[in-house]
């Protein structure tokens, strides 16, 4: 009894700093080693003093506290509180607004403000509730018809800032879109999209594929790439953007290719097109997946990446010419020259560069040998 107690006030304690009748928490951290940001503003959905109460609990796994009928019953009431917290709507409704506040707040400081809100699905449906109840107007799947207005009006409050103070700060958003059963044209993911320039879609059939980070490359897209043209040019190379557009369109060109092994089979496709499908299987395992437990490939520079690409054109040109040579796909497909790509991010350290040149020597030299 003690011991739950004394997490209740630590709770009710957060809770003070909470932001009153808004689910949102300012964590004004100084985060050196992971962002350029100064302050983190977080949006979500159950942030709330009870909640952590009840979350302390059970990841402390305090299953001998629990054997105690009194206990259980205040576990009970502690949850059945939360739940009607949750239920709050105008409270989910209020809390991104207030977030947003806050960021421009400490933006309005001089700092550097990321703002996460997870996720703004939760707060259009309180919205579409809220309307609803004022028995207003329902548009597309019920949502209020201003919704658009409304998504545009928080996304449009991300920018840089010169304060009166003369300090410059700036406000991002990332928000996170929750769309029911993975159903991208509904309301929200669209106009969402109409307002960014950037998205990231989460695909569940790589995370449950074991692919990190689970972002399907054929719906992703970025429309900041040209106004980074500049900077790669100077900071990474003049044909950064050339390798990745090529690279891309050999995952278009596999995405359109599965469609037909799907009904027909991988067998009866031709030696080239078997060629694009290898080389996109080894952009997908040896360059999109990361594994964030590997000392070189939890982050890897741009400089690196650009080798990366390079070397993965350079055998799949190299293939596609040995093929027009006469060369069976079968037989270059029965060497290792795909597998030692897949493994060069691991083989090969940030800090060693050179080492790509031994991969290309020992590409030209297998495939010239056929």
């Amino acid at each position: 009894m003690p011991f739950l107690i004394l997490v209740i006030i630590i709770c009710m304690i957060v809770a003070l700093f909470a932001v009153q009748n808004a689910v949102a928490v300012s964590l004004n951290f100084v985060f050196w080693s992971f962002s350029a940001s100064l302050v983190l503003v977080i949006l979500g959905a159950f942030l709330m003093g009870v909640l952590v109460a009840t979350c302390f609990l059970l990841t402390m796994k305090a299953k001998h506290y629990l054997k105690d009928k009194k206990m259980r019953e205040e576990m009970q009431q502690l949850q059945a509180e939360n739940k009607r917290l949750q239920e709050r709507v105008a409270m989910r409704e209020a809390s991104i607004y207030t977030g947003i506040t806050i960021a421009e707040y400490y933006r309005d400081m001089g700092y550097d403000i990321a703002i996460m809100a997870d996720s703004t699905s939760r707060w259009a449906e309180a919205l579409r509730e809220i309307s609803g109840r004022l028995e207003e107007m329902p548009a597309e799947e019920g949502f209020p018809a201003y919704l658009p207005s409304r998504l545009s009006e928080f996304y449009e409050r991300a920018a840089n800032a010169d304060t009166l103070s003369g300090k410059r700060g700036s406000v991002t958003i990332i928000g996170a879109v929750s769309p029911q059963g993975s159903d991208f044209s509904e309301p929200v993911t669209q106009n969402t999209k109409r307002f960014v320039r950037c998205f990231l879609a989460l695909d569940k059939s790589l995370a449950y594929a074991r692919h990190y980070p689970a972002i399907n490359w054929i719906t992703s897209y970025s429309e900041y790439v040209d106004d980074f043209t500049d900077y790669y040019k100077k900071n990474v190379g003049e044909d950064f953007l050339e390798c990745r557009q090529k690279i891309s369109n050999l995952l278009l060109e596999e995405n359109k290719l599965m469609e037909i092994v799907k009904l027909i089979g991988a067998d009866v496709l031709p030696d080239d097109q078997k060629l694009i499908i290898e080389t996109a299987k080894v952009i997908r395992i040896g360059f999109l997946q990361q594994n964030a437990f590997h000392k070189d490939d939890t982050y890897v520079p741009l400089s690196k990446q650009l080798l990366m690409m390079k070397a993965i054109l350079h055998l799949h040109e190299k293939a596609f010419e040995a093929i027009n040579r006469g060369v069976t796909f079968s037989r270059i497909a029965g060497t290792d020259l795909f597998d030692r790509l897949i493994k060069m991010k691991y083989d090969i350290p940030n800090d060693k560069p050179e080492l790509f040149a031994e991969y290309d020597r020992y590409t030209d030299e297998t495939l010239e040998a056929m």
